[in-house]
């Protein structure tokens, strides 16, 4: 009789649970902004924002690559109906998708009484809600330029995209909050992601060539890659384990030795894939072309979550701001991720294992950045030379 009755406690108190946290999920998602309260203006939190990428990639940007620190690189942010420019003066009109030429968008208008750091800040209606510059880099007239939703609008973006793929019945109870936290982590990890794409408008300045070829070999045969092929999968998965156990390794002999065992490893994958040239290519390029973005994203945030880093006074009123000093959780999250981007249909595995290779070529190639934006220099090749 006693554990009949237990039985049905602990099945009324799981029912009770559940009703419970389903109202709980329902209510604070009713509390979820899904639209902006000003589309036309930058936020005073946009504003600080900028101005802290700013002071970080002029104090830090150079130990990330020779020169990044120095780079004179406007910013585009972007919303649901505007586009802003900061950091141009006298802008031509519109921009330029790359390497496509493809032009969009209007002139830019000073937004009236808004300066950042005593220069105008452009503005612009979008054209569309899907015609905007990405989250990529961008031309405006001779200027590289960096991209990227507003931190706001990149989380309401980022509910819209999950709801989309939800059943009705689950829309309303889905813990948004806990996946978009996943994805972007506060505004440390948003000016990170600024970092990361200003890192492709840097590649541009320097290496306008080798850019455009690693975008139009992507667009050419990214369709044509086995993404899907098991066997390919499982090699695949066993390289980014090597990389990601390589980083971990607390010595440079070991490091060497799984350095060398991954370029073994990845010359057998591609012959029994069969790889063609060109997919090869489209590995190398977009090893490169994110892969170091992402390499630069990390490298600059590691380094700002260091003492002798100082970000500007007025992020102390950015309420999701830490510091940088969530990094080392962030790390850790990166190298649990390695395993499971074999199964990415895209190209994220190309992010880490990108990545990977230049944090290795950091403990065994230390001069490496003098070489990488050369044409036909890919960071495998450097890997190899290394390890000799």
């Amino acid at each position: 009789m006693k554990f009949k009755i237990s039985i049905r406690f602990l099945f009324v108190a799981i029912i009770l649970g559940c009703t419970s946290l389903v109202l709980i999920l329902g209510i604070s998602n009713l509390t979820l902004d899904t639209t902006l309260e000003n589309p036309s203006q930058l936020s005073r939190e946009d504003k600080i924002i900028l101005q802290e990428t700013k002071n970080l990639v002029d104090t830090l940007g150079s130990s990330v690559f020779p020169g990044f620190g120095e780079a004179k690189i406007p910013t585009i942010l972007y919303n649901s109906n505007y586009a802003f420019l900061a950091g141009s003066s006298d802008p031509a009109d519109g921009w330029v998708k790359v390497p496509q030429g493809t032009i969009r968008g209007t002139a830019w208008e000073p937004v009236p009484d808004e300066t950042l750091l005593d220069t105008p800040i452009y503005f612009q209606p979008l054209p569309d809600q899907n015609i905007t510059p990405e989250a990529f880099t961008v031309r405006v007239g001779d200027e590289w330029v960096t991209s990227m939703q507003t931190y706001e609008w990149m989380r309401i973006s980022l509910v819209e995209v999950i709801q989309a793929d939800l059943p009705s019945l689950i829309k309303p109870i889905f813990p948004y909050r806990f996946f978009t936290n996943q994805l972007v982590n506060g505004q440390d990890q948003y000016i990170s992601l600024i970092v990361h794409e200003r890192l492709h408008s840097y590649q541009g300045i320097l290496a306008e060539g080798k850019f455009s070829q690693a975008e139009l070999t992507n667009h050419e045969f990214q369709d044509q890659y086995p993404w899907q092929n098991e066997p390919l999968e499982d090699a695949w998965k066993a390289e980014l384990i090597l990389l990601s156990d390589a980083l971990k390794a607390d010595n440079l002999e070991t490091m060497n030795m799984l350095a060398k065992e991954f370029l073994t490893m990845r010359e057998a994958r591609r012959k029994q894939a069969g790889l063609t040239p060109e997919l090869i290519a489209l590995e190398q390029q977009r090893e490169w072309l994110e892969g170091l973005a992402r390499y630069a994203e990390l490298k600059i945030w590691k380094l700002a979550s260091t003492a002798t880093y100082t970000p500007i006074p007025e992020t102390a009123q950015l309420l999701d701001f830490d510091d940088y000093q969530k990094f080392n959780s962030r790390w850790k999250a990166e190298l649990n991720q390695f395993s499971q981007m074999a199964n990415d249909v895209g190209d994220g595995r190309f992010y880490y294992s990108g990545m990977a290779q230049a944090y290795l070529l950091d403990q065994l190639m230390p001069d490496w950045k003098t070489q990488i934006f050369e044409e036909g220099v890919w960071l495998e090749e450097l890997l190899a030379e290394a390890v000799q």
